[in-house]
């Protein structure tokens, strides 16, 4: 071969180029090789963790959980309902929140009132439309609760006299809100704070009105 010619020359150079990428190539890809590998491990550690941390939180919270339930207890009312002040954030409260929102023609408040644990996210327009349509033809006139019932730490039954008409016939009967403690969700005792008390009947209200 004569390395003394430019093209043989010339095409020399290019095979060792060539050669060289190939090598660098090869220790690349190595490198990146090892790279994954480090990276996977460490993954593998992180999901580990991970696992282990969440077990940990679930079992603090169990816990917690089993504390709570140890310190609540059903509230008693001696001295009955007829002058029985409601309170704020009580499931009593929203049921009454509930029938006033109605008796106002405010149908998009009690949307929120809505169990998410079962019905998920729903449209506050959707559901607003549906009770206008099903309360249309009813006129709350009075109510007032005849009997709350603590049933557990997430759970009360509201009973409420109902004096209403429907289609102009003027009825009595009393309904029963099944009243449930959620937060962000999930079902929670009454003694953690940040929740709110939802009505899992919430549809089931107008089939007790026209019944």
């Amino acid at each position: 071969m004569k390395y003394n010619n430019k093209i043989v020359a010339i095409k020399t150079f290019a095979i060792l180029f060539y050669v060289n990428d190939w090598i660098q190539s090869l220790e690349s890809e190595e490198k990146r090789r090892e790279e994954y590998l480090e990276e996977k491990k460490k993954s593998k550690e992180t999901s580990f963790f991970d696992i282990a941390r969440k077990y940990t939180d679930h079992k603090k919270k169990l816990r917690k959980m089993d504390k709570l339930l140890e310190e609540w207890q059903p509230r008693k009312f001696e001295n009955g309902y007829e002058h029985f002040t409601i309170k704020d954030g009580t499931p009593e409260a929203n049921a009454i929140k509930f029938l006033e929102c109605i008796k106002k023609g405010n149908f998009g408040t009690p949307v929120s009132l809505y169990f998410e644990n079962i019905f998920g996210k729903v449209s506050v327009k959707e559901k607003a439309g549906l009770f206008r349509k099903e309360y249309e033809d009813i006129t709350l006139d009075s109510y007032s609760i005849t009997k709350i019932d603590d049933k557990g730490a997430s759970v009360t039954h509201v009973y409420i006299s109902m004096v209403y008409s429907l289609d102009g016939v003027c009825k009595n009967k009393e309904l029963v809100f099944r009243m449930i403690y959620e937060k962000q969700g999930e079902v929670e005792n009454r003694l953690i704070e940040g929740g709110e008390w939802k009505i899992v009947n919430i549809e089931g209200i107008i089939d007790q009105l026209k019944s």
